[in-house]
């Protein structure tokens, strides 16, 4: 009979971030409309604690409000696109000097 461990791995860039506190870790995800997804994204979050976060593909417009897809303890800053795809957003850690930059 086989035993199999009750250990659980964790993938290997939430090991790798861990590493050391003086580096940035910057994340980029396609998400490919972000609306039904931001749960997921704060449970990520949660685990790799990124400093500067990329979203591609958000497909969202002015009608969702940043305090929808807000992460608490970040900034957030958008660039949404007029036509159903598209979009970008960054969270940046507010341990970080940021400003939208025109």
């Amino acid at each position: 009979m086989c035993k199999f461990s009750t250990r659980i791995v964790k993938p290997w860039i939430l090991q790798d971030s861990r590493r050391s506190t003086s580096e940035v870790l910057l994340v980029h995800l396609n998400v490919n409309g972000i609306q039904n997804k931001f749960d997921d994204l704060k449970l990520l979050n949660k685990e790799l604690k990124g400093h500067v976060i990329f979203l591609s593909e958000t497909k969202i417009d002015c009608s969702y409000s940043n305090a929808q897809f807000n992460l608490e303890g970040y900034h957030i800053y958008r660039k949404d696109r007029a036509k159903g795809g598209g979009g970008l957003l960054s969270s940046i850690s507010s341990k970080l000097v940021s400003q939208r930059a025109i």
